[in-house]
């Protein structure tokens, strides 16, 4: 009789434990299903949608903070928010982690006439190196110029005042009290080539965007899903290498020949 009263807490515990472990393991289960790489075409651009990166319908844990995309315009224009700016979503290359982007003032017009520096989170995003910087030098009142700008015809005719571009990396800090603005904006290397060589127009060159590297997920992420699991954020522990998998969640990779087991 003593041994029985011994046994009885630990059998009314027990299906407890059980049951506790199952509500646990289902909810992990449906993390892992809520962030499984889904399709997605917004316009043009037809892409599997999967971490960093978040749409309207995913779930918060599925995305990392900053790479937040929203499809506008009678889903035809796809756009993300970097330090207040608005951008349009050129491209999606996931293999290699890179973005193309073009700043949403300059969408549909040939010849915009507002520039600002173009400033990104260098926590989530790096320049890529095949991009070149592209130095303006608006409404300027200099008679005599250096050699090295190039005028930009179609803001002449728009404004009647004399606007430059320059490609040289270190800019032309002499002329810019001559001029009443500057800015500095980034394009693709081969575009910037073509503009360099008059074989395309100054307008176009912004047209076509530049592209930006993302960091969130960078060589972990790949591991993770190379081992049969999802990349996720944890806003609780926000350096984890999340990873959902079949069976649970871990940080890192999925444990090989481990089975999720779906109770009913």
């Amino acid at each position: 009789m003593h041994q029985q009263h011994l046994l009885f807490p630990f059998l009314i515990l027990l299906p407890f434990s059980c049951l506790l472990f199952t509500s646990s393991s289902q909810a992990t289960f449906q993390r892992y299903l809520d962030c499984l790489p889904v399709p997605f075409t917004c316009g043009g651009l037809h892409t599997n949608i999967s971490y960093p990166f978040r749409i309207d319908s995913r779930r918060d844990y599925c995305g990392y903070p900053g790479f937040y995309l929203n499809c506008t315009n009678n889903n035809t224009t796809l756009t993300i928010t970097m330090n207040g700016t608005l951008y349009i979503v050129k491209d999606l290359d996931y293999f290699n982690h890179i973005i193309t982007i073009m700043n949403s003032d300059f969408s549909g017009h040939p010849c915009p006439l507002t520039y600002t520096n173009t400033i990104t989170d260098t926590t989530i995003f790096e320049f890529y190196d095949r991009n070149q910087m592209l130095n303006l030098y608006l409404n300027c009142s200099s008679p005599s110029i250096p050699s090295s700008l190039v005028s930009i015809p179609c803001l002449l005719e728009q404004t009647g005042n004399r606007s430059y571009f320059s490609l040289l990396s270190d800019g032309l800090q002499g002329f810019i009290p001559e001029c009443s603005s500057t800015a500095m904006i980034p394009v693709k290397e081969g575009e910037a080539a073509r503009l360099s060589n008059n074989s395309t127009a100054f307008g176009d060159v912004l047209q076509e965007g530049f592209m930006l590297k993302w960091i969130a997920g960078r060589g972990w992420c790949s591991f993770c899903i190379n081992s049969g699991g999802v990349c996720a954020y944890d806003g609780n522990n926000p350096l984890d290498q999340t990873c959902y998998c079949p069976y649970g969640s871990t940080t890192g990779v999925c444990s090989e020949g481990t089975l999720f087991i779906k109770f009913s």
